[in-house]
Order: structure tokens, then C-alpha cells, then sequence
């Protein structure tokens, strides 16, 4: 379907694009429009967290985000904070991570938390799961497969379903929100996991995971460009059926700054991968400049699009969308952020 052009131009989004940048590394999130030739409209909405964003997580334009050791909901529509009280205190040794993500077939939003112990490796323990809902708790995930260091694999979440990518088990490991439990899925054969010169990573493309493979810029600094080494659909996660859509694919930088940083910096920069409209984007900044690349597998060409003004070495990009969900009968209202 995104290769047939009647198809695509008939349900593609004829909206601008409507990006949340957020800052790895800053208190702060950017809300901006971006237009189809590559202009932005000049209002910019800048979103004060309050607290470095370390570890934080993203849906449908609520936002998931630790605060002193708490975890806070934002939406970023109305600018609503709640605090979510997670399920117990924890020892020294232990490390609470979670997930948030939208059940697509009951139409709520759900929570995930963890805790990973040092002591034991970072194995997982005291798995729990609360739907978003007036009156709701928590409630215990019984069955748990062994792993270990979950909260630091690349992570996506795709249409009801959240993703780890986890390299040092080759394997793709997945929670559905809808049934609420875990699976593995087999990577790709031919992906190259032995190779240091290689990273991964994954991303939501057409409500499907995409899995990328693209050189390593900290360890191949002969490189002065982006490349996609190969990209993966996974079409089955029972059945580890998987499709090859792109190999061998260049992202030119001509005409940017990100050239010549790739040359003479210990550290590249580093790409951020989403998708919108069955187009690939792929974020990247160096530091004064910062880039969105826009791949159109129907001619199989890059659009750039350059943002201004915001001094920061390396960017998310969320597709951000406006969301009423009335966020205050999951928690209790916080105030002390300010829009």
C-alpha cells in the first residue's frame, strides 16, 4: 500500500507536521509546526518540565516522565500534571523502571513498573500493570519470563503492543497491553549483531515495528553520511515473520553541517527514527544545526527539513497530537510546572 502513489495521495495527511521535540539531557520539550516545503510556522510552544529528562516515555501527546524518583503524567495539550503513585518502596539496590503505552482494543491507557536489582544483575522482579481509569490500582503480571536490564534496550511502543530490542539475547522481546503478556520474537537472520561497527534500533512504522540496522558512527569515523544498512517489518510476532523494505540506502548531507562533524568529532551524531504518513523520518543535530530527513519510499528520495535555535546535540522527534483525555481522574493533580 505505501508504494501505491492513488493510495498514498489519497490518505495522506495534507496537515502540516505537528513535531514535539524533545531535549535529551534539558528540562524542556519544543511543540513545532513544520510546513510540506520545509518552512516553520513561527509559533513555537516551549514546554517546562522542571526536572532533567532522563528517563521518560511518549503517547499520543501525553508524556511519561520520573521527578525525584516519582512518575508524573503530563499532557501536553493542556498542560496537566498528575503524580501516579507506583506500587511500593524500594530497596537500595533496586532500580524502578516503567512503560506507558494505549491499549488500542479497550481504548485506555495503561502503566507498566518494574524493578531491577542490582544485586541480582538487573534481573526483573515485581512485575505490575494499572489501566488509567477513575478507581483503578494496581495489579501483579504472574508470569514473567527471566530478563534482565529491560529498562536500557531501545523500545518502542506500536499500536498496543510495547517492544524491547534486546541484542545481547537476539531477540525481540514484546508486552501486549490488551492480553498483558510477554513474548519473544526472533530477530531477522541475516541481521549482524556480531559486528561493533553496527547499532540498531526501533521504531513505530504503519502500526508496525521497524527495526533498523545503520553503522556506528563512535567506532567508523571514516563515514560522512547516514546510512541504512538494512530495515525490517515485523508482520508476525508469534510467527517471527519479518520484511525487508530498505538495504544499502544513503542519506546525503550535502549541504549541512552534519558532514563535516561526522570528520573531525570523537562522538557523530547520532539519528532518531520515526515515522509519519508512510514516510521515514530521521532526526539529527550536531550541536548548531538540526536536521529532519523525511524518506518517501514511493520515489525513494530525502526531504530536509533544518530547525534554528535550538543548540542541542541530539533530538527526539514525536508526531504530536492533540489529546482531551481528562488526565485528572487517573492521579492528583500537580501545579508547580508551569506551560
Amino acid at each position: 500500500m505505501i508504494q501505491d502513489p492513488v493510495f498514498v495521495d489519497e490518505n495522506r495527511s495534507k496537515d502540516p507536521f505537528c513535531w514535539e521535540i524533545v531535549l535529551e539531557d534539558n528540562d524542556f520539550a519544543i511543540i513545532q509546526t513544520f510546513y510540506h516545503d520545509g518552512s516553520s510556522a513561527k509559533m513555537r510552544r516551549r514546554l517546562k518540565f522542571g526536572c532533567r529528562l532522563w528517563f521518560y516515555r511518549h503517547c499520543n501527546g501525553l508524556f511519561a516522565f520520573y521527578k525525584s524518583n516519582k512518575l508524573y503524567l503530563r499532557n501536553l495539550t493542556n498542560g496537566v500534571v498528575i503524580h501516579i503513585p507506583t506500587v511500593r518502596k524500594r530497596k537500595p539496590s533496586h532500580i524502578e523502571r516503567f512503560e506507558f503505552g494505549f491499549d488500542s482494543s479497550s481504548k485506555k491507557y495503561k502503566v507498566l513498573v518494574w524493578m531491577e536489582d542490582e544485586a541480582t544483575d538487573y534481573c526483573l522482579s515485581d512485575v505490575h500493570i494499572r489501566t488509567l481509569e477513575k478507581d483503578s490500582s494496581w495489579r501483579p503480571i504472574k508470569e514473567t519470563p527471566p530478563l534482565r536490564n529491560l529498562g536500557v534496550q531501545p523500545q518502542v511502543n506500536v499500536n498496543g503492543t510495547l517492544f524491547w530490542f534486546d541484542a545481547d539475547g537476539a531477540r525481540i522481546i514484546s508486552f501486549d497491553l490488551a492480553d498483558e503478556t510477554f513474548r519473544i520474537t526472533k530477530l531477522p537472520g541475516e541481521i549482524k549483531l556480531e559486528d561493533l561497527n553496527i547499532m540498531h534500533s526501533v521504531f513505530e512504522f504503519e502500526e508496525s515495528l521497524a527495526l533498523v540496522e545503520l553503522p556506528n558512527t563512535e567506532n567508523d569515523q571514516e563515514r560522512c553520511h547516514f546510512e541504512i544498512i538494512n530495515l525490517w517489518i515485523l508482520k508476525d510476532v508469534v510467527s517471527h515473520q519479518w520484511i525487508s523494505m530498505l538495504k544499502n540506502t544513503i542519506i546525503p548531507l550535502e549541504g549541512t553541517n552534519l558532514h563535516d562533524y561526522y570528520l573531525y568529532e570523537v562522538n557523530g551524531p547520532e539519528a532518531d527514527f520515526s515515522a509519519r504518513n508512510g514516510e521515514i523520518l530521521i532526526a539529527a543535530a550536531d550541536g548548531n544545526h538540526q536536521y529532519i530527513f523525511l524518506y518517501s519510499f514511493l520515489n525513494g528520495q530525502f526531504k530536509r527539513i533544518r530547525i534554528t535555535g535550538l543548540d542541542i546535540l541530539h533530538i527526539i522527534v514525536k508526531n504530536h497530537v492533540k489529546n482531551y483525555v481528562n488526565i485528572e481522574e487517573f492521579g492528583e493533580r500537580i501545579h508547580f510546572y508551569s506551560r
